[in-house]
C-alpha cells in the first residue's frame, strides 16, 4: 500500500457523486489522506482519469512560489530564518504565498503546500541516507582506517584545535560590516533580497568587489521598489 495526500482528488470525487461515507470507505482519512491505488479504482468507477484526481504539484504550484521554494526552504533548514519562519517582510510573505501559522508561515495554496511537503520529503530521504552512510563510515573505522586523522582502526589522532580569528567582515564601498544584516540596513534593502542575490553570485560575499556589491545592492532595491509600486 502506498499513502497518498489527495486533497484535489477528495473534492474531485465529491463533485462526481460520492458522499463523505463514501469516501471514508474508499479509505481517505484525516488529512486527506489515501491509498494510491484507492484512488486509482475509484477514478476508474466514476468515469474519471487518474491525471484528473492526481495532479502533479510540480506543474501546477504557483511559479513564484516554486522558483523561491529552494531558497527560502534553506533559510529555514539552515538559519531558521526566511519566510517559513515568519521572519520576512509582509510585502515578501504576500508575493510568495505564505501566511503566519503558529510561528512559522505556511502556504495559503493548496498546491504550494502539497509541493513544500513533497519537497521536505525529499530532503528528509536524503537526509537519513547521509545519515547512514556516515554511520556505516564510522563502524568501518572500527576495523581500518578510513579516516584522514585516524591512525589505526578505533585510534584517532587529535587535531590541534583551531585558530579562532576575528572575521574581517565584509568591505564594501571602503566600510566594513560584520554581517549582511547590517549591509543591508545601511543601504535600505531587504536582507531576505540582499542574501538570495549574494547567494545567486558565484563569489564568497568575503571576496566581492565594490561593483559586485552594487549589483547585488541595486539589484535588492529594484525587488523592493516592484514590491512596493505592484
Amino acid at each position: 500500500m502506498t499513502d497518498i495526500r489527495a486533497p484535489y482528488a477528495y473534492t474531485r470525487l465529491l463533485e462526481a457523486g460520492l458522499t463523505e461515507q463514501e469516501l471514508k470507505e474508499i479509505g481517505f482519512h484525516h488529512g486527506y489522506w489515501v491509498d494510491k491505488a484507492a484512488v486509482v479504482q475509484a477514478a476508474d468507477q466514476h468515469g474519471l482519469t487518474q491525471e484528473q484526481l492526481m495532479l502533479n504539484p510540480e506543474e501546477v504550484a504557483n511559479q513564484r512560489f516554486k522558483s523561491k521554494l529552494r531558497g527560502n526552504l534553506t533559510s529555514y533548514l539552515f538559519e531558521y530564518e526566511g519566510a517559513f519562519r515568519f521572519s520576512a517582510s509582509p510585502d515578501h510573505m504576500r508575493i510568495l504565498g505564505v501566511e503566519k501559522c503558529g510561528d512559522t508561515a505556511l502556504p495559503v495554496r493548496v498546491m504550494d503546500a502539497l509541493l513544500l511537503e513533497k519537497t521536505l520529503y525529499q530532503v528528509i530521504a536524503r537526509a537519513k541516507h547521509l545519515l547512514a552512510a556516515l554511520d556505516s563510515k564510522f563502524v568501518a573505522s572500527e576495523h581500518a582506517s578510513v579516516f584522514r586523522d585516524q591512525q589505526d582502526p578505533g585510534k584517532f589522532k587529535p587535531r590541534a584545535p583551531y585558530r579562532q580569528g576575528v572575521s574581517n567582515g565584509f568591505r564594501v564601498n571602503g566600510q566594513t560590516f560584520q554581517t549582511i544584516k547590517q549591509i543591508a540596513s545601511a543601504y535600505g534593502v531587504s536582507y531576505e533580497r540582499l542574501r538570495r542575490q549574494i547567494s545567486e553570485s558565484d563569489v564568497p560575499p568575503t571576496e566581492m568587489s565594490d561593483d559586485q556589491w552594487r549589483e547585488c545592492i541595486d539589484y535588492a532595491n529594484k525587488e523592493m521598489r516592484k514590491t512596493t509600486d505592484g
